[in-house]
């Protein structure tokens, strides 16, 4: 009768176990929970409270990383960028490094590489005219160099639009481009 008994007690006994780490797992689950809720109200609490809050959802995409502070668009598509070349009613910047923009450019552009404006924007700045629109582009959607040179001529006090679909989209539309390989200046 021991045997059973003792069997019995072991039984129970790691019953007894198996419960309390099923409630144990419950218990770290429910705290794991509770944490993290209260968490998140905390933090959206603070943000809310922020002078400047942050956005909860955001549209990252290239045009509405080009949103003024005042909700105009500085985006730029390609069709428009066109009427304006043809019409000569803009002037058009390369963003891109120099040695790209001697491959080739739009025709009659300039080029202010974003990553030398603060060396080259004085040897340019005379050949913009303040009261034109300035049209910034670089190589295609992904790139973002004409969107900070933009931003910088922006701050210049240049009316700036960027053609956000850039060069790829401009040489695919067969529109006029140039080149000057071998040359040491600015165009």
């Amino acid at each position: 009768m021991v045997d059973v008994d003792s069997k019995a007690a072991q039984i129970y006994i790691l019953q007894m176990k198996y419960l309390n780490k099923a409630k144990n797992k419950n218990a770290i689950c429910l705290q794991i929970s509770i944490l993290f809720s209260v968490a998140l109200m905390a933090g959206i609490g603070t943000n809310t409270l922020r002078s400047a809050p942050l956005p909860l959802v955001q549209d990252w995409s290239n045009d509405a990383q080009l949103t003024t502070e005042d909700g105009r668009t500085m985006a730029l598509g390609l069709d428009q960028a066109i009427i304006f070349y043809e019409n000569d009613s803009a002037l058009f910047i390369d963003a891109r490094d120099v040695l790209k923009f001697h491959e080739g450019h739009i025709k009659g552009a300039l080029n202010l590489p974003w990553h030398d404006v603060q060396e080259q924007f004085m040897a340019v700045a005379p050949q913009i005219d303040p009261d034109r629109l300035v049209v910034t582009y670089c190589d295609g959607k992904t790139c973002t160099l004409s969107h900070d040179l933009a931003f910088f001529l922006k701050e210049m006090g240049f009316n700036v639009k960027v053609m956000s679909e850039g060069w790829e989209a401009w040489l695919n539309a067969d529109m006029p481009v140039e080149s000057t390989k071998g040359s040491d200046e600015n165009v």
